[in-house]
């Protein structure tokens, strides 16, 4: 009876013990809910707050480089596209870390559809990308069918898209490299695939590159730099479409190639 009497009470505290362990994980979850909560309100306070002034930089450099002031001399024309070049992969960062707090916050990609060739923006943005391409010597093949039809799509949130897996591709491809993109009327969708001779992507890596943050260890990957988000707001930007998104390699070393479809509608 006496040791009955005992595990009774040893029971009784250890039942004690769980119940104040429970109070104190469960307020430390609240704080890290409210700490979560602090930080998200201020990457979007302070994303907004560095991109006011990014506005008229970017606007002042443009005027530059159109020489709206005067002409100015080669070197001078060149520091300016390299100012206007960063501000704007600043810009881009810190409208990721907006999208990033926006996801955070529960809200939903919107979007302002109208009619738009992707051949068209395809092409516009490989040419806006030409001399990157053309001083890593990389060989670039673009096969879109000009009568692919019109999608009715965002054509900003299109653009980005198709500049993240372009950039993603030119990133990791080696100097003297291949890029293809190419696409196709599939059934009710557009498909297009845009790949690359660059470094690949083991097996188990082809859905983790999609999670926000993810980049793939390795030196050739770190190097690129980047944040990791850009391939998470491209599935996001594509299943807001109504489409599907997904990668594809043989492994590491042997290329990569990224394939989404857009419905027609």
């Amino acid at each position: 009876t006496a040791e009955l009497k005992r595990t009774q009470q040893a029971t009784m505290h250890l039942l004690e013990d769980v119940k104040r362990d429970k109070e104190t994980i469960d307020k430390l979850y609240q704080d890290m809910k409210g700490i979560d909560k602090m930080k998200t309100e201020f990457m979007s306070v302070i994303s907004h707050e560095l991109r006011t002034p990014l506005t008229p930089i970017l606007g002042y450099t443009q005027f530059f480089k159109d020489e709206k002031f005067g002409r100015l001399a080669p070197e001078y024309k060149e520091s300016a596209a390299v100012i206007e070049r960063e501000g704007k992969h600043l810009l881009s960062l810190i409208d990721s870390i907006l999208d990033v707090s926006r996801l955070e916050r529960g809200g939903e990609i919107t979007l302002e559809k109208e009619p738009v060739f992707i051949n068209v923006l395809v092409n516009e943005l490989l040419e806006v990308m030409r001399p990157e391409i053309e001083t890593r010597q990389i060989e670039v093949k673009a096969e879109l069918p000009a009568d692919l039809p019109a999608l009715q799509v965002d054509p900003v949130k299109i653009r980005r898209l198709l500049a993240n897996l372009l950039g993603n591709a030119l990133k990791f491809t080696p100097r003297g490299g291949k890029l293809d993109v190419s696409g196709a009327l599939v059934g009710g969708n557009i498909e297009i695939r845009v790949s690359d001779n660059g470094v690949g992507l083991a097996k188990e890596n082809l859905d983790k590159i999609f999670e926000k943050f993810s980049q793939i260890d390795g030196s050739s990957t770190r190097a690129a730099g980047g944040l990791g988000l850009g391939l998470a707001f491209a599935r996001e930007i594509v299943e807001a479409h109504g489409g599907q998104i997904r990668a594809e390699s043989p492994g590491l070393g042997l290329g990569s190639t990224f394939i989404f479809t857009l419905p027609v509608v």
